[in-house]
């Protein structure tokens, strides 16, 4: 057994168990201003917080409480999005290239990967978690370590790339074909192609099932 926990924190929690699937999304610094985070921050405090108090008994809390989770997230995402305030690197061929090559470079030795998908300035990535003997955030943080010192050699630039925290959760049960069907059609959601294989920065792992 690991000794590695499949919790851990920075400013979120992070759970993160051997054998599961999970849904990653990191993002160039300054993607979103404050303003923004700080808005969806506390309209989840507060839709929880109502929920808390609601008398609810606390087993029937939990799926309404990621229900909560994922219209944030959706709301997170879209203005990612429509977003035009912050840095979109990820839009240059070579970068996003870059960024491709080492999502790949870690398939399959530090993860089984799924899907990814990346977007003018943050990454949809899914992976199979399939080592019990070091936590996933180890890959995905070298990863962003390294495409961060190679995107700054192109942009002759020195500053921070990526935000430091990415942001990460469980794909439930019979939940993975909705979630492929969202990482690989935000560039159609998002007006920039009309059919996902024809966005050049995406890939489904043949063994999975296209979307529709």
């Amino acid at each position: 057994m690991s000794d590695f926990p499949t919790i851990y924190r920075r400013n979120l929690p992070h759970y993160q168990p051997y054998g599961a699937i999970l849904f990653f999304t990191y993002r160039l610094a300054g993607s979103l201003p404050w303003h923004v985070l700080d808005s969806l921050k506390e309209e989840r405090e507060r839709e929880e917080r109502r929920l808390r108090l609601s008398g609810i008994e606390s087993t029937k809390r939990k799926p309404l409480c990621n229900m909560i989770r994922r219209n944030i997230f959706l709301k997170f995402d879209n203005e990612l999005d429509t977003g035009n305030t912050g840095p979109t690197w990820l839009a240059q061929a070579d970068i996003a290239e870059l960024i491709c090559e080492a999502i790949f470079h870690r398939h399959p030795q530090e993860y089984e990967l799924i899907c990814f998908c990346t977007m003018a300035n943050h990454v949809h990535q899914v992976v199979l978690n399939i080592h019990d003997d070091a936590p996933i955030n180890h890959p995905i943080g070298r990863l962003k370590s390294y495409t961060a010192s190679e995107a700054n050699k192109i942009l002759q630039g020195k500053g921070q790339f990526w935000q430091h925290e990415s942001s990460d959760h469980v794909v439930r049960t019979g939940k993975l074909g909705a979630t492929i069907q969202y990482v690989l059609t935000n560039p159609v959601e998002a007006g920039l192609v009309r059919h996902w294989e024809l966005w050049p920065h995406s890939w489904l792992n043949p063994r999975y099932d296209k979307p529709s």
